[in-house]
C-alpha cells in the first residue's frame, strides 16, 4: 500500500501538469498511458512478448490512439 501511495505523490501532480500544459505533452501523457493499458491487458490475456500476436494488436491500438489524436476535424 506504501507503494501505491508514493507512486501518487509522485505523479500526481506531474499527470496533471501535463494536463494543464495541453498540446504535445498531454498527447504524450495519452499515448504513454494508452501502450501501457494494451501491454497489461495483452499479459492478462496469456501473449508472450515473443509472440507475433502481441505486437500486431500493440501497435495497431497505438496507430489507432496517434492518429485519433493527430487528426483534427478543422484540417478539413
Amino acid at each position: 500500500m506504501a507503494i501505491r501511495i508514493t507512486i501518487s505523490v509522485i505523479f500526481g501532480p506531474l499527470i496533471i501538469l501535463l494536463c494543464y500544459l495541453g498540446g504535445y505533452p498531454l498527447i504524450g501523457l495519452i499515448l504513454l498511458l494508452s501502450t501501457i493499458g494494451m501491454i497489461e491487458y495483452l499479459y492478462n490475456q496469456g501473449m508472450k512478448r515473443s509472440s507475433l500476436f502481441f505486437w500486431i494488436p500493440l501497435f495497431f491500438s497505438l496507430m489507432i490512439t496517434a492518429s485519433s489524436l493527430f487528426i483534427s476535424p478543422e484540417w478539413g
